[in-house]
């Protein structure tokens, strides 16, 4: 096992964050507009929408990557990830004549395999 440095792909995320960014937020909405759609019937919910949807400027950081090499000659890699971000995400609930705004701004997460 040895322990590397991620500071080259910290700067890579660095760059690439306001293009990922837009890329998941796509993404995040292509999969739930199907799901969101198929639950509002049950529940008699006029409409959801997403006001904003965006992770902010402040990337995702790697801080450790340990990486084991295996007698199978297989390279195991296990990222540690903290992400302290500046999100916007707004959702609007229309139902019964009533709209309500949930909207999530600060928001952390700490992940490693």
């Amino acid at each position: 096992m040895n322990n590397i440095h991620v500071d080259w792909l910290n700067k890579f995320l660095e760059h690439m964050w306001p293009y990922l960014d837009k890329a998941i937020c796509k993404t995040t909405k292509n999969i739930a507009k199907p799901i969101i759609a198929e639950q509002i019937p049950k529940y008699k919910i006029e409409s959801v929408e997403f006001e904003a949807l965006t992770l902010g400027s402040l990337p995702p950081t790697f801080y450790g990557m340990k990486v084991y090499v295996t007698d199978e000659k297989e390279l195991i890699m296990e990222p540690a990830l903290k992400w302290a971000g500046n999100p916007n995400v707004t959702v609007a609930v229309k139902a019964y004549g009533l709209k309500a705004t949930v909207q999530v701004v600060d928001l952390q997460v700490f992940a490693s395999p």
